[in-house]
């Protein structure tokens, strides 16, 4: 009797391990798009970092193919000489045109937002990646460019809201 309890449970951990599915594999039938526009709020980007509030002052954008962007919590007069990391900031890379980018590590796309915590940079549990939301890039000019986000790693880390960002040579 207890070979065939024992023959019954092997089929069915056989059978039931087709039916699991790992946290880290994914639906190919789910949306990378399902945040809108809708979804970013009206307001000045802001959110958590590290899980204190942070409100955008200043950032910076470099790049020419792809717009590397910094987004901090602080006024400064002349971000583009901004070096440092013990401080909080928002910062990711996106293509160098307008356009609305879905935040996703799934079927090719690769665009995330990081939440970097300059406080817990010695633990080096300092950076938190959302891949689920949405990034508008609005427009470009010669100076600036202006986008809204809504972007969310959790509830330590998370931004909502609109900026501009000052182009850096």
């Amino acid at each position: 009797m207890r070979h065939a309890a024992f023959g019954v449970l092997c089929v069915w951990l056989f059978l039931s391990a087709g039916c699991w599915q790992s946290p880290l594999e994914h639906d190919e039938d789910a949306s990378t798009e399902q945040y809108t526009e809708a979804d970013i709020p009206n307001q000045t980007l802001q959110g958590k970092v590290g899980g204190r509030n942070w409100l955008f002052k200043s950032g910076k954008v470099c790049g020419d193919t792809a717009f590397n962007v910094e987004l901090y919590n602080f006024e400064r007069s002349d971000p583009c000489n901004l070096e440092g990391s013990d401080f909080d900031y928002i910062f990711f890379e996106v293509p160098n045109e307008e356009g609305t980018y879905h935040l996703s590590f799934r079927d090719g796309n690769k665009q995330g937002v990081y939440f970097y915590d300059g406080d817990s940079f010695a633990s080096m549990r300092n950076t938190d990646m959302a891949t689920e939301g949405i990034l508008i890039i609005d427009s470009i000019t010669t100076s600036h460019v202006y986008l809204r986000i809504n972007a969310s790693a959790g509830e330590d880390d998370y931004a909502a809201g609109k900026c501009g960002v000052r182009i850096c040579p």
